[in-house]
């Protein structure tokens, strides 16, 4: 967990973005990244079970994050339905 939740801040910091709150970090089942617009929930199969949040957000466009371009630190997604 704590590996994905590192290559999801290297992968943001290469594109300048820092995130604005991270919490849960010392957990071993549930980490959230907060980017403002973007975030990032990184949970083990226990919690993501449990939780459900796919059903919760439905709706939400998913974006891969490679897609992001930024500026003056703000985070615009492009192409987010692919």
């Amino acid at each position: 967990m704590n590996a994905t939740s590192a290559d999801i801040e290297k992968t943001f910091k290469e594109q300048d973005v820092r995130s604005l709150r991270r919490d849960g970090i010392s957990s071993s089942t549930w980490q959230v990244i907060d980017y403002s617009g973007i975030i990032a929930h990184i949970m083990s199969p226990e919690m993501r079970e449990l939780h459900k949040l796919e059903k919760l957000w439905n709706n939400a466009d998913v974006i891969d994050i490679k897609n992001l371009k930024h500026k003056n630190n703000c985070v615009k997604m492009n192409n987010i339905n692919q």
